[in-house]
């Protein structure tokens, strides 16, 4: 097995989460809010790959199935200034941080 991937320093999610832009701040606070209705599904090579976009931030997901239903694999591209290269993942505590900085913002304590 490979190395754990290496967690974002809770000071640096703070810094880049102060920085973004409203609507990609609340989707990493609260997820993404997929656009079923405008989603498409094709058939490549024995799989069903399922593109849908976010209705808030211009996130595009795809998901690969196989014929039967299940789940291959999610591909997600993310448009400018959502994430942060080279900073680590951000994990439950950092998601925290972001959600933090979100309530700020709806508080007006920005």
């Amino acid at each position: 097995m490979g190395d754990p991937p290496r967690l974002a320093p809770l000071d640096e999610v703070a810094k880049f989460a102060a920085g973004l832009e409203t609507q990609p701040l609340v989707c990493r606070a609260s997820s993404h809010v997929w656009a079923a209705l405008t989603s498409s599904v094709r058939e490549v090579g024995g799989h069903l790959h399922w593109t849908t976009d976010c209705e808030q931030c211009e996130t595009t997901r795809t998901i690969v199935y196989t014929l039967d239903g299940y789940i291959v694999t999610r591909r997600y591209n993310y448009p400018d200034g959502y994430r942060q290269r080279g900073m680590g993942m951000i994990g439950k505590h950092g998601r925290a941080v972001v959600r933090k900085e979100m309530f700020k913002r709806m508080l007006g304590d920005a």
